[in-house]
């Protein structure tokens, strides 16, 4: 499905296309994706619109993004709300529309933690062996394993390390 999002007292509008319910994707976040910065801790639940929902696939969802020039940065799919009335047409006369499902009073559960990019939350994760801060918490997880011990070794050099992906990367370019 595509849907169009609007925000509450925000400019803008978001595109895109889930295979799950649209307000479950929409209780996933939209947090991960290159916003412009004045969407900056302004992409809550509670600020959502529903604009449209269509019978597309991905490649629409694509060809639409390709219609609008101007995308607010890289692999960003948030649009100057002055883009709202054209899209909706031109999905109207591509695709079939969907009927909008009632927006819940409070957003589903996610299974997942939602992370959010550093310029919407301000949190920064520090390692506690070493003081390296990081502003994604992946990348703070990942770090973790450096000083643990090694526990990959390379049966040809003896060669040990702390992440079987590193391991394999030696072998490929080594042996």
């Amino acid at each position: 499905m595509l849907y169009i999002f609007g925000f509450e007292g925000a400019p803008f509008i978001k595109i895109g296309f889930t295979r799950v319910d649209v307000w479950m994707r929409a209780a996933n976040g939209f947090w991960g994706c290159n916003h412009p910065s004045a969407l900056c801790r302004q992409l809550g639940f509670e600020r959502l619109r529903l604009l449209g929902l269509f019978n597309g696939t991905i490649a629409d969802e694509q060809m639409v993004h390709q219609m609008i020039p101007g995308p607010a940065g890289p692999k960003c799919e948030f649009y100057d709300a002055v883009w709202e009335k054209p899209v909706l047409l031109i999905l109207a006369f591509l695709l079939t529309e969907l009927p909008q499902p009632p927006k819940p009073p409070v957003p589903p559960q996610v299974e997942r933690a939602i992370e959010y990019l550093p310029c919407c939350s301000n949190q920064v994760w520090v390692c506690d062996d070493c003081g390296e801060v990081f502003r994604r918490r992946h990348h703070w997880l990942q770090h973790q394993t450096t000083h643990e011990e090694a526990a990959f070794m390379c049966p040809e050099c003896n060669k040990r390390f702390t992440r079987k992906g590193n391991l394999q990367r030696h072998q490929r370019s080594q042996h």
